[in-house]
């Protein structure tokens, strides 16, 4: 699937277009918390969170170095591709991110 297809399929008209909310916890391992288990700590809100929304189990970061891998989950391609090859180099600002795909298709998007 290219980002011109999310684009596509995401303007496709209609009254229950979803609210999306993408998170990308820094330093957070998944056996840290309840839903996989922990019983020492409480996350009541990421308890909810998983519970109404989608949860991911099973992905593998293509990149151990974690700057370019968040841009690998953002634009889709690989940090070779992007030119954000280590944490202290940016993506090239001709690269187009979910956001971007989101904004096309009539979202308004933030970073946060």
């Amino acid at each position: 699937m290219t980002e011109m297809d999310v684009i596509n399929q995401a303007t496709t008209p209609g009254p229950d277009r979803p609210n999306v909310v993408v998170l990308f916890p820094d330093q957070l391992r998944a056996l840290s918390l309840p839903l996989y288990g922990e019983q020492q700590i409480q996350t009541p809100n990421i308890d909810r969170l998983a519970s109404e929304g989608l949860v991911l189990d099973n992905a593998i970061s293509n990149c151990p170095v974690c700057t370019p891998a968040r841009a690998m989950l953002v634009t889709g391609r690989y940090p070779q591709t992007t030119g954000h090859l280590i944490n202290t180099t940016r993506t090239r600002h001709s690269e187009l991110s979910i956001g971007d795909a989101f904004g096309h298709a009539g979202y308004k998007t933030a970073w946060v």
